[in-house]
């Protein structure tokens, strides 16, 4: 993971990997770059190419991942128009800090495998999930379990917030979406075994012993979520579509990209909208290498 971050560092790659944003004091990484040109798509696909072969493509949760998760929020006015409040400007927020800090992001939304028969508030524990037990006037007090966290221990901050269509009507404690540092108080993550301990031979195990990813489920024991770091809560058809706004802006590295691209567009249902057109952007970026 470092050796990803050196490459931005690195004096003869620096120029390919960073960018000046408009509203930044300094040069960015790439991949929170949110593209408004052919030029900077072509910008944006020349840096993730070079940080996919140092990986030989093998690291799904690369820093370019949730990068660009949170630079498609950060880009979905219409969205967050119908959230509501301070939302839209607490996306755009956390964009700026991960983007010019240059922070290390990993996310989870997956409810633990409990009772799958019931629905969250069915649960004999009514936070077996991860939901808000009060709010307060810092924030959201909240509590409970997500998972897969991959790189949980490892990352800077942690995204939440729910799969489609995973939050029922009257559930509305369990629609919330928002990000906070891995380190926050109350807070921990319970990881599977690792691949490797350390000991075993790169000859005889040589991706298990170099490209590690350890997954988490993350606990949250009465966290606070400060308001200024809260995208979401209390909207239940908002929170069941708040996955699809970022899917439309993620890019896969499928070599098939365009069709993929077409394909999510369908199932999502995404249509002519903003939307759609953002995902073409970022499809287009990942699609085509001749450009």
């Amino acid at each position: 993971m470092a050796q990803l971050y050196d490459c931005q560092a690195d004096p003869a790659l620096h120029s390919t990997m960073t960018y000046l944003p408009d509203d930044g004091d300094g040069p960015a990484g790439v991949s929170f770059i949110i593209p408004r040109s052919h030029a900077e798509l072509v910008h944006r696909r020349k840096a993730m190419r070079i940080w996919a072969e140092t990986t030989f493509g093998t690291m799904g949760r690369s820093p370019d991942f949730l990068n660009t998760v949170v630079a498609s929020l950060a880009d979905a006015p219409e969205f967050f128009a119908d959230v509501g409040g301070k939302s839209f400007d607490n996306a755009q927020r956390y964009y700026r800090y991960c983007r010019d800090n240059d922070l290390f992001l990993t996310h989870t939304l997956v409810n633990p495998p409990v009772d799958r028969s019931k629905s969250a508030s069915q649960q004999a524990d009514a936070y077996a999930y991860l939901g808000i037990v009060e709010e307060t006037k810092d924030g959201l007090i909240v509590r409970g379990a997500k998972m897969l966290a991959t790189h949980g221990p490892t990352a800077d901050e942690i995204m939440v917030y729910p799969l489609p269509f995973s939050v029922r009507p009257g559930e509305e404690k369990y629609a919330l979406a928002f990000g906070i540092p891995t380190g926050t108080k109350g807070l921990r993550f319970i990881c599977r075994e690792p691949f490797d301990a350390g000991d075993q031979s790169e000859w005889a195990h040589p991706l298990g012993a170099r490209f590690e990813e350890p997954d988490a489920m993350a606990i949250f024991d009465d966290v606070l979520v400060p308001w200024d770091r809260v995208f979401l809560h209390g909207k239940v058809d908002l929170a069941n579509t708040l996955f699809r706004a970022h899917r439309a802006a993620t890019p896969h590295r499928a070599s098939d990209g365009g069709a993929r691209a077409r394909q999510m567009r369908i199932h999502d249902g995404a249509g002519d909208s903003a939307v759609a057109q953002r995902q073409d952007r970022y499809f287009c970026a990942c699609a085509r290498t001749d450009w």
